[in-house]
Parts: structure tokens; sequence; C-alpha cells
């Protein structure tokens, strides 16, 4: 290179270089070879520039939205820690007031359970009281009743006594005359039993007593009553029972007492014990039922005529 050529290369201030011409011709530019090269590499990476902007405003762009989502997900958790926290908070104080409700509960059920405690106590001390009243007036009642039962029973021949006898004559008349159904009565006496005393004394006149207790007792039927009227007297009460069926039973009792064979010496009759009977019927009235007495009566005329007749037999 000239030195012109210099001189232009420098005054262009470009990596080209001016070649001048000969014969004062303008001077060629001339692009040496490594130039050209930089030019075009110079390009290349104009473009990679370019594509890496755009990456990088991508990544950007990317990065803003993440941080923005990165934000709302940061409120979201901000929000709902809040909630939450209200939610403890209320979920505690709901949890105060069931266990201060449960409490009271508790000791509500603990306060009844002592008072129905206190009360079983009570009852049950009022049941063993009442237990032990019950078996005072039990035995009481039993006592009662036993003395009740004796009073109405003869001691000496273990049959129904007077009272008894008017006690069962007076409901039965009552019951019959409801029932307009026939109620029977046998008055027995034993024949000559003074004389039975004065020959044999007191004590075996007792014997002879029960004997003739016991034989008629066996002759009657359940629902019958056998009872000691007094002295050497006895009734016979029997329910429903025609006059005719009363004869029989009479018969029937007349001849238990001849068939026991208790000796009497000193009879007019026989020299046994024998036993005269009046047999009345009736289908006691409303006005007679009150103490059967119309009844009473008729057995008792009855048995005098018996006694008239002769004496062991029954009419």
């Amino acid at each position: 290179m000239t030195d012109s050529e210099v001189l232009v290369a420098i005054q262009t201030k470009s990596p080209l270089l001016a070649r001048v011409a000969p014969h004062g011709d303008q001077p060629e530019i001339v692009r040496p070879l490594g130039v050209e090269c930089a030019i075009g590499q110079s390009a290349g990476r104009s473009s990679e520039s370019r594509s890496a902007a755009s990456m990088e405003q991508q990544q950007i762009a990317r990065l803003i939205a993440e941080n923005d989502e990165l934000r709302r997900m940061l409120a979201d958790e901000q929000n709902a820690q809040i909630t939450l926290r209200e939610h403890g908070d209320l979920l505690q104080e709901q949890f105060y007031t069931l266990n201060a409700k449960l409490s009271a509960e508790i000791n509500e059920r603990r306060t009844a359970q002592e008072r129905l405690q206190r009360l079983v106590d009570a009852a049950t001390r009022d049941k063993s009281d009442l237990e032990m009243l019950v078996q005072i007036l039990t035995d009481v009642g039993d006592a009662h009743a036993e003395d009740a039962a004796k009073a109405r029973v003869d001691p000496l021949t273990s049959i129904a006594n007077r009272r008894r006898f008017d006690e069962y004559l007076l409901k039965e008349s009552g019951r019959h005359a409801q029932l307009r159904q026939p109620l029977s009565l046998l008055m027995c006496d034993i024949d000559h039993f003074k004389t039975y005393n004065d020959f044999y004394g007191h004590q075996a006149g007792d014997e002879c007593l029960k004997a003739v207790a016991t034989a008629i007792a066996r002759c009657v039927r359940n629902g019958d009553l056998v009872a000691r009227y007094g002295g050497e007297e006895f009734a016979v009460v029997l329910p429903h029972t025609p006059h005719v069926r009363a004869g029989q039973i009479a018969d029937r009792i007349i001849s238990a007492v001849a068939a026991a064979e208790i000796p009497h010496a000193a009879s007019a009759v026989g020299e046994n014990v024998t036993l005269s009977a009046g047999v009345a019927c009736r289908i006691p009235s409303r006005e007679e039922s009150a103490d059967g007495f119309l009844l009473v009566q008729e057995a008792d005329q009855r048995l005098y005529m018996a006694k008239r007749q002769g004496r062991n037999r029954a009419i």
C-alpha cells in the first residue's frame, strides 16, 4: 500500500482501505478479507442478541407472572390463616362454652344422683320399717285371728260355739233369702244327760259330750255347720237343704250316736246314750233373715215334740 492509500484509510477512519488510482483517478476503496469477515460476524451477533433479548423478555414476563401468582397465593394463604385464626377463636369459644355447659350438667347430674341415692336410702329405711311394721301387724293380726278363731270354737268339743252358730245362721239366712233357697236347721239334745252326769260324774259327762260331737260332725257335708248350742244341746245348720233331706241327715246322726255305744245305765230309753232331734226348714224371707229366730224356734218346737214322743228320734 502506498502512502496515499494509507492516508485515505486514515482519513476515512474505516477498516476499509482506500487505494488511490494512478493518474489522478478516484481512489478505490478496497475491503480487506478480514474486514468482510468481521462484518458478517457482527451481523450474526446482532441477530443472536435480538433472540437473546426476546428470550430474556419472555423469561422476565414469566417471572413477573410467577411473581404475581406467588403474591396471589401468598395473599390467599394470609387470608386463609386469618380465617383459620378466626375459626380457631370461634371454635375455642364454642369449646369453652360447651365445656362450661358439660361441667354444669355433670354437676347437676351428680347432685341429682346424690339426691336419688338419699331417696333410695330413705326408701330402703322406710321399707325396712314398713316390713317390720307389716310383720308386727301380721303377727298381731294372726294373734287376733287366732284369738278370734278360738273365740268361736267350743273349748271342750272343738266344734263351733254358740257365737259362731249365731253368726253363721245370720249370714246364711240373709243369703238364702236373696237366693230363695231352702235353709234347714237341726236342734239335737242328748237324752237324759242330767241323769248321765249324776250317775257317771261330770268328767264322764264331758267325755260323753266330746263323743257325741264327733259322731254328729262325721255325718254332715262340707259347708254344713255343727255347733254346741249350750249344755248337752247341739245345732246343725244345713244350707241349700230341703226338709226331706234334712230329716235324712237327722236320722243318720241319731244312728251314729247310737252306734257309738256310749253306756248310759241311768237312761230310760236304752242302755246307751241316745239323741233326739227337731228338724226345721224354711226359705227365709227378707224380714225374718235378720236373725233366723223363726228357724230356731221351729226346730226347738220339733225337738220338744220328739222328746214327748219317746226320744231317740227326729221329727
